[in-house]
């Protein structure tokens, strides 16, 4: 019974600790944010303005 406990405490802890790191922000997805402002919000890393950086996003066609 004891080991059962056990058990059942061990998986109830990894459960709970690997939900806390769930999406919390209403679905929202951040890159170089801890808190995004929209579904996707992409911040800037490097504060230099004049180096070229952007996103680049795939192009989907159905064939």
């Amino acid at each position: 019974m004891k080991k059962q406990l056990c058990t059942l405490a061990v998986l109830a802890s990894m459960f709970i600790g690997t939900e806390a790191f769930g999406q919390s922000e209403k679905g929202r997805v951040g890159v170089n944010t801890p808190t995004p402002k929209a579904t996707l919000d992409i911040q800037n890393l490097s504060s230099n303005l004049t180096t070229n950086e952007g996103l680049l996003i795939p192009r989907l066609t159905k064939t």
